[in-house]
């Protein structure tokens, strides 16, 4: 899979959790966010996109431009 790099800022604690989280599952902390990430858009899937894949291929393009 093709990776992004990308900048954003996070709450500082909500992040202190997580690179604990990391240590303790032996992950990196990345791929713990990305986890949430990929969590989120499958909980709201339904609601914002109607399952209509070509409007979340449609973001996915935006996003890797």
């Amino acid at each position: 899979m093709k990776r992004k790099n990308i900048n954003t800022t996070l709450d500082q604690d909500l992040y202190k959790q997580i690179k604990l989280l990391a240590v303790k599952r032996d992950v990196k902390a990345n791929d713990l966010i990305e986890e949430g990430m990929k969590y989120v858009l499958s909980k709201y899937k339904e609601n914002y996109f109607n399952n209509d894949i070509s409007k979340i291929e449609n973001i996915q393009g935006d996003i890797n431009e």
